[in-house]
């Protein structure tokens, strides 16, 4: 999930989803989301690896650099956050389908 591109698609299309439904509530729910995701592709950005130093070249492939732990500990928080907003639209949606029928 360290693609900047990845996130900004999932941010267009929440908000085109955004847009095609009339509940205010669930819209300003995905709005928000689209807000996450480009959040997650600035952080995605700041983690796209920098050239090799001589310094980081001995370390083995896939192994976490220090300096961007605090990066990483955000990413899991905000998807966490996204998890959560993706059940409730879920739920949102379900429950609305369940009224409507």
């Amino acid at each position: 999930m360290n693609d900047e591109n990845h996130w900004l698609d999932r941010a267009a299309e929440m908000r085109v989803l955004a847009s095609t439904t009339n509940d205010i509530e669930a819209q300003a729910a995905m709005v928000r989301l689209a807000d996450v995701y480009d959040k997650l592709a600035d952080r995605a950005e700041l983690r796209a690896p920098p050239p090799k130093s001589p310094q980081q070249a001995g370390r083995p492939e896939g192994e976490p650099s220090c300096h961007f732990e605090h990066l990483n500990q955000a990413a899991r928080q905000m998807l966490d956050q996204v998890a959560w907003w993706t059940a409730a639209l879920k739920a949102a949606r379900e429950k609305s389908l369940r009224e409507a029928a």
